[in-house]
Formats: C-alpha cells, structure tokens, sequence
C-alpha cells in the first residue's frame, strides 16, 4: 500500500496504545555530530543509502536489514508493521506533533489525563523530540502552544456573548487575560537519577526545588509554578532543564543522565471558593526516558558505568510492566504482575502501568548499520506492545 494513501488510525477513538516510531537522520560523513568517530564507516565513498539497516516501508512499517557484515545467513531482514504512525528522518517536529501529541493534549484540555513516553537507545533523538530548539521546538513547547491557543479560542466564544465584569471591549487581549482569571495551568518539572552510582532519588528541578519522597504513587514536595502564557512555560522548563543531570559519553555528548517526568494540569478556579481535589484534576505527563546504554559502545567507567546500570535496569522495568499488562490483558486469569514496584519511575507511572490510564509511547531509533543492534533490539521487545489496550 503507498504511504501517502495508507489510512493512520484515529488516536483519539482508538483503546490501543499509541505506538509511534521515529527515525533519527544519519550523520553524513565527515560532519561533526555526537558519535565517536571509531563508530563511524570507514569509507567516505559508499553511498549514504547502503548504510541505513532501517528503512520506511509504509507510513505504518519498517524493513530492517542487517549490513553485510552481518549477513552471511544468520540474520534476515524483517518486517515490523501496526505502528500508530512511522515518521521518516525528515519528518518535521510539528508532523510528529500533529500525529501523535496533538490527541493527547485535545483529550488533556477535556479533562483527561494522559501520559507520552520517548524511548530509545542513547543519542537516537528523544530529547530533541520532546524539548526541541530555538528553531524546532519540541512536543513540550508545542503542546502549550496548543494549550494557551484552544484556550484562549474558547474563552473568547464563553466571555464575548456575556460581557462579563461590565466588559464593553473586543479586545482579544482581555478576553484571554479574563479568562485565565477563571482556570489556571500549573507545570511541574522533575527528575529520577542514581546519583554517585547509590540508589536512585527524585530532584525537584523548578528553581528552589529540593529533594522528593515518595509515598505511593505520589511525590511529596514537588514545586508547581503557575504559567500565564507558553513562552512562560518555555522559560521555566528551560531553566529547570539547566539543573538536569547530563554528560558526554562515546555515543552523545549531551547524555541525559536522568529519567525527566513534566507535568501540566490545568485547574478550573471557577469553584466559588470550595477547594477542589487535586488527585480530580486531568494531568498530561511527558516523559524522557534516559536511553539505553551499551558498555562497549559508551566506554564508561566508574560513576558513568553506575549511571548506565541504572539507566538499563529502570527501562528494563519499564518494559517488564508493558509486558505483563499486555499478557494480563490475553489472559485476564494471569495476575498483573507489580515490575511497578522495582523503580521510583514505574511506581510514579503505575496508573498507566497498570493500563488505567492513556498513554502514547514514541520509539527513537537510529538508522545505521553500526546501530543495527540495538534497533533490532529495541523493535523486537517495543512492537508487541502496539496490542495493549
């Protein structure tokens, strides 16, 4: 079937976990990017299209082919198809947003909460997807674009028929500004790490934010700042992306260290004064998940190889919980088994591990021979979760 005429699901009707896989450019040779060049092929002759192992066959499927040094009948090229949606290297971050996040956000804005999850191998584009540039922003910045805009629409339709406060003007301005006076939007910002290879803790990282405990499902102390407009929520997610735990590895040079968790709610003040329940307000989570790391391929040693460990053993968990709900949901009779408990992460998520709640995961690959592994790896253990409800 042709890409351009294959039908993609309808997110916000459909009970299956979004599954969506993006597929990080390559690096043309020569170019200064953050792989070690000991990776990187030798020959700066071969053309750029016969060192991609993964290749787009449909807007929901992907060919994955071993290089030639792995071929010689041991391996095969297979298919993996049934993803919400595959985005190409050059997909746009507004094509992405518009598939996969815009739904989450339009459930989110009706009350719903719901959760985004970006996983995938060290250096392979998460981050980017979700935080972005100055130039590309990213899911977080779009979302409260989205957000303050559908707001605002709205607020304009409630307010202009009424006039409230004695209101005579038209303008836009003051209509959004009443408008906010009536419901408000908290963001929260935090991060889970091992620090100095110990057990792992959770750092508030909004300015004067300290350390978290959990008791539960819940962090006790998590600091929400109240945001008046996107660019607001961009400056404070910037900033608290200041304090984030990262460093170089041979893979990336701008490892995340950290498993990083964002939070928006937004709260209906129009409650003439009863305070309201926090646990009722509908919360959008989006989640950047530290990647998954191989020793040979990061040469880290000491605090570095500690942080790998608890990288690889919070996303091993991670995948442990899709597993089991998946196997719950065939066979209802086999108990749900409680992974959750096994990482701070996966016991703050346990609502969505438990399948109770919506959620999206975005799989971020890289498309070279030298990354054949880990991508192999990363579809064979990521694609059955398509089927969980």
């Amino acid at each position: 079937m042709d890409p351009a005429t294959e039908e993609t699901p309808d997110l916000a009707k459909s009970e299956n976990l979004g599954l969506f896989l993006r597929i990080r450019p390559l690096l043309q040779s020569g170019v200064r990017g953050d792989r070690n060049p000991r990776f990187r092929r030798k020959s700066a002759f071969e053309p750029w299209f016969q060192k991609m192992c993964l290749r787009v066959k449909t807007s929901r499927s992907v060919t994955l082919s071993p290089p030639l040094a792995l071929e010689r009948g041991r391996t095969k090229t297979e298919v993996y198809n049934g993803f919400s949606q595959v985005f190409s290297p050059d997909s746009s971050q507004e094509e992405v947003y518009e598939k996969m996040m815009s739904p989450l956000v339009e459930d989110f804005l009706k009350g719903n909460s719901g959760m985004l999850a970006a996983f995938g191998p060290s250096g392979s584009g998460k981050t980017h997807t979700i935080f972005g540039c100055n130039s590309q922003p990213g899911m977080v910045t779009l979302a409260l674009q989205q957000i303050f805009k559908e707001t605002s629409d709205s607020a304009r339709l409630d307010l202009i028929p009424a006039k409230p406060f004695g209101l005579e003007s038209d303008n836009p301005f003051i209509l959004y500004d009443i408008f906010f006076l009536l419901r408000s939007l908290f963001i929260s910002i935090f991060e889970i790490r091992c620090e100095g290879g110990k057990e792992e803790r959770a750092f508030d990282l909004s300015p004067n934010g300290v350390d978290l405990t959990m008791h539960r499902s819940t962090l006790k102390g998590l600091h929400e700042v109240v945001i008046s407009d996107w660019r607001h929520g961009e400056f404070v997610i910037s900033q608290a992306l200041l304090r984030r735990a990262t460093s170089p590895t041979n893979t990336n040079s701008q490892s995340s260290r950290s498993q990083c968790v964002i939070n928006l709610r937004i709260v209906d003040d129009k409650s003439n004064g009863e305070v309201k329940d926090q646990a009722n307000d509908g919360v959008l989570s989006i989640v950047d998940l530290a990647g998954a790391e191989r020793e040979k391929r990061t040469g880290n040693q000491g605090v570095r190889l500690l942080e790998s460990n608890f990288i690889n053993k919070t996303s091993m968990v991670f995948c442990l919980c899709l597993r089991s709900l998946l196997e719950h949901q065939k066979n209802p009779m086999k108990p749900l088994e409680k992974h959750f408990q096994d990482s701070l992460l996966t016991k703050y998520l346990r609502a969505y591990m438990e399948g109770k709640k919506r959620m999206a995961l975005i799989l971020t690959v890289k498309a070279g021979g030298e990354d054949y592994h880990n991508t192999s790896c990363l579809l064979k253990q990521a694609s059955p979760y398509m089927e969980i409800k």
